[in-house]
């Protein structure tokens, strides 16, 4: 009898837990609507009548409470931009449509310098790209006839290293000097048999190369400008 009252005890706790739970849904939805129909109320008294579905401005703003604008909707030239700004006026964040109808978003550091995009190539394909503070694109990231790609930059923005694929669909690391130069390049043989190595001099020249060769063993050659040169066979 004890353990039956016990039970019940517990089923009764249970349920009020439900009703408890039930009851807070509710007030919270209350406290919604009557919300959304104060702010509604507002806006419907302001334009004089009529329920409006859809509110419409040229700008919207969000201040904080000394009266600082921080996050800003607006167009600018037919095309809608969202800003958001720090406490000292400079620009955070901006999502905007492109001059070509493509969507970007752009990061700032505090000083409001880029420091990364990202958006959408004319083609239609993504891309993202890094920043060193002065305007200066350090690395990018891009989809370019559905091949990845990753590249990064010196200062004066010139190609230093590359990692993409091939037109086989094999991987590629490039690299590069200063004067854009290709120093090493490494991948798949055109054949496609195996990977492959290539060492190139200041003329562009392949000087060391390492590939397979069609019997799958290894092949290390040296040349010279001209191409001429010897290859050490592992068989």
């Amino acid at each position: 009898m004890q353990l039956d009252a016990m039970e019940r005890f517990e089923a009764r706790c249970q349920k009020l837990e439900r009703t408890v739970a039930r009851l807070r849904i509710t007030c919270a939805t209350c406290c919604v609507v009557a919300l959304s129909v104060l702010v509604m109320g507002q806006v419907d008294a302001q334009r004089g009548g009529g329920t409006p579905r859809v509110l419409r401005a040229k700008q919207f703003e969000v201040v904080d409470k000394g009266g600082k604008v921080v996050v800003a909707m607006t167009s600018v030239n037919g095309k809608g931009v969202i800003v958001t700004r720090s406490s000292e006026g400079k620009r955070l964040v901006e999502l905007a449509a492109t001059v070509d109808g493509q969507g970007a978003i752009t990061l700032r550091n505090a000083k409001g310098d880029r420091v990364v995009t990202l958006g959408a190539l004319a083609s239609g394909e993504g891309f993202v790209t890094t920043l060193d503070g002065r305007n200066n694109e350090m690395v990018n990231i891009s989809a370019v006839n559905r091949h990845g790609t990753i590249t990064t930059k010196n200062p004066e923005g010139r190609a230093m290293a590359k990692i993409t694929v091939t037109n086989r669909g094999d991987g590629q690391i490039i690299t590069e000097s200063n004067t854009g130069q290709k120093l090493v390049e490494f991948g798949g043989t055109s054949d496609g048999i195996g990977g492959a190595l290539a060492v190139f001099n200041q003329d562009g020249a392949a000087i060391c190369t390492m590939k397979p060769d069609s019997e799958g063993y290894g092949v290390v050659g040296a040349w010279d400008n001209l191409g001429i040169g010897n290859a050490l066979k592992a068989r």
